[in-house]
């Protein structure tokens, strides 16, 4: 009874303190550790936050197992490019990586080859970064990550709106003959003026 009931409480605690989708702790053991990485004040740290971008998009285009399965492959990525540090989801689409003991430059390596996994799936996600050389403030460095991924996030959607304005402007429209002398003759006036005719 004792060995049953100390496995029942082990798997109950998993269950409390990890993301039952992604298997990644979860926002509750953030909360807990973030007090410890305080305390511990460690050298070399930095914060990274991660945010999906579109999955709203692809849960009403495809459904929410395709948005699951998005979620599922980023976070297996994370825990592949940043194995034996602290991986959160924070909740919905955005995740929290602290990483204790590794260089700056080394960091923003990893970073890259997160992203660079990501292409063949051509999933993107917007990033930011806090660094120190000691932790004295995980809520700040937090805020700092979580501010510079909403910098990339708008600046994403931004390049993602001139490359479409862009595209619009560039396409070529062909003109249809429907036979008709007049009809024929008020398409190709019209089609100086109007995109689409």
């Amino acid at each position: 009874i004792a060995i049953f009931n100390k496995n029942h409480l082990n798997k109950t605690e998993l269950a409390a303190s990890t993301d039952s989708l992604t298997g990644l702790f979860n926002r509750v053991t953030y909360k807990k550790e973030i007090k410890n990485f305080d305390d511990a004040m460690p050298e070399d740290f930095a914060c990274i936050y991660v945010d999906v971008n579109e999955l709203h998009l692809i849960n009403n285009k495809y459904g929410h197992a395709a948005g699951d399965e998005m979620l599922i492959y980023i976070a297996n990525t994370l825990k592949e490019v940043f194995y034996g540090h602290n991986i959160y989801r924070m909740g919905g689409d955005e995740f929290l990586i602290f990483v204790e003991n590794v260089s700056q430059e080394q960091v923003k390596k990893s970073i890259e080859t997160f992203v660079d996994q990501l292409k063949p799936t051509d999933y993107k996600v917007a990033l930011g970064m806090s660094y120190r050389t000691q932790n004295t403030n995980c809520e700040e460095m937090v805020r700092e990550a979580e501010i510079r991924m909403y910098e990339a996030k708008a600046q994403y959607y931004q390049n993602k709106e001139q490359v479409s304005v862009s595209e619009d402007a560039n396409r070529a429209f062909s003109q249809m003959k429907t036979g008709i002398k007049e009809i024929d003759t008020m398409i190709s006036v019209l089609k100086e003026h109007y995109n689409g005719i």
